[in-house]
């Protein structure tokens, strides 16, 4: 799950760059677009804490590169690594066919992290103490009985999601990111390769 961004033209700059020459042009193009890249990182970071509670895939979102194949310079951004299935149904969307149950982990972890969660929780009886931010204190995450709840509450919704199946629409947070700040990129890009 990645969008890459490469830089073509850009008259001006790319002229007084030519000026330069060999190494330390493509030090400064890199630089630039690497500049470009974390403008697209930020955005797309935000685009993703408002639909996913855990900040995972939000702290994996990263800036790679530049790397330079012959006369091309690109960055990367996107999950890299073992956080890379999460992005990806985020992206482009996801449905599951009945008959396949998820892992309940994840579902006790928005049960017990989210409002959300916090809500369903309680309307099944359970009292969740939260700090001043919302979140249950990682100390005590729930009292003993609590804690049974949730996690049979996390149990059943995966069940349920296993035997009818679960869907939900893309959110696109990556490539609207990377279309969203088109010109502030291009201003981040052009600062540093202008200095």
């Amino acid at each position: 799950m990645e969008v890459s961004v490469v830089i073509v033209g850009q008259d001006k700059v790319m002229a007084a760059l030519a000026a330069l020459g060999g190494p330390e042009m493509d030090a400064r193009i890199g630089s630039g677009l690497q500049a470009w890249g974390q403008v697209i990182q930020t955005a797309a970071r935000r685009n993703l804490a408002d639909h996913h509670f855990t900040g995972r895939a939000e702290q994996f979102t990263t800036v790679e590169g530049p790397v330079v194949s012959g006369s091309s310079i690109a960055v990367t951004i996107g999950i890299h690594g073992g956080l890379a299935p999460e992005g990806r149904p985020l992206e482009f969307g996801w449905a599951s066919s009945s008959g396949k149950q998820p892992p309940s982990q994840p579902i006790y972890e928005w049960l017990t992290g989210s409002s959300a969660g916090r809500s369903v929780l309680t309307g099944f009886g359970a009292s969740v103490n939260t700090t001043k931010a919302g979140f249950i204190p990682g100390s005590a995450r729930l009292p003993a009985s609590e804690e049974s709840t949730a996690r049979g509450l996390a149990f059943l919704i995966a069940r349920s999601i296993g035997r009818k199946g679960y869907s939900f629409g893309k959110l696109s947070w990556l490539s609207k990111a990377a279309s969203d700040t088109i010109e502030d990129g291009k201003a981040a890009f052009l600062r540093v390769v202008g200095r």
